[in-house]
């Protein structure tokens, strides 16, 4: 789907919480455990050999999350 920013707020009404939040964040994460600047710490030390698992555990984030920046599948650099 898209156009999230273009949702009229008298539509939400009767929506779960949940969900209707989802739709006036636009896009951000409250709360996200990462920044650009530490996916772009955590690049950098993938690259220099460190392990998954060891910066998962430093930033408190899942492997998963460290795999996906690992593979550019999000924190991807614009234009790479």
């Amino acid at each position: 789907m898209s156009g999230y920013g273009k949702i009229n707020p008298r539509h939400l009404k009767g929506m779960p919480k949940s969900h209707r939040s989802f739709f006036r964040r636009k896009g951000t994460r409250r709360g996200a455990k990462l920044d650009w600047e530490k996916a772009g710490k955590i690049r950098t030390a993938l690259a220099q050999g460190a392990s998954d698992e060891s910066l998962a555990a430093e930033y408190k984030v899942s492997v998963d999350a460290i795999g996906a920046i690992r593979r550019g599948t999000t924190w991807r650099i614009p234009g790479r």
